[in-house]
């Protein structure tokens, strides 16, 4: 993820800046959109952990709209076994490295998550 980090935090700020009707289409406040979003998306991926469920949301949400991909195709990426190897550092980053590294993004920040909530659920509870 590091070596990737400052290309997909860069990568987000842009996509954030040129496109920010698709964000607003998408329910983000105009007025954020167009101030501190760019921002937010980028330093948070550069901090590599947090705790600000606001920043996950904003940086997911970045990150699917740039992906242009449906969200029932975003299950399985071939990144970490495949293309990680081809990509180098500063490189235009594939749709599938978007989605890989924002998984991962989500990971780092997901320090406080209760693994083990999936025990408190309803049996009859269908996880799609």
């Amino acid at each position: 993820m590091d070596e990737f980090r400052q290309t997909l935090g860069s990568r987000l700020r842009e996509f954030i800046n040129e496109q920010p009707q698709q964000l607003e289409a998408n329910g983000w406040s105009a007025e954020f959109v167009r101030g501190a979003m760019a921002e937010l998306a980028g330093n948070s991926v550069l901090a590599g952990s947090g705790n600000s469920g606001d920043s996950v949301r904003v940086v997911t949400d970045a990150a699917l709209l740039l992906s242009a991909k449906d969200p029932s195709m975003l299950d399985e990426t071939n990144f970490w076994r495949k293309e990680r190897h081809t990509l180098g550092k500063g490189l235009w980053l594939l749709t599938s490295a978007i989605i890989a590294l924002t998984k991962f993004f989500v990971l780092e920040w997901s320090n406080e998550f209760d693994y083990q909530m999936d025990h408190d659920l309803p049996t009859e509870l269908l996880f799609h």
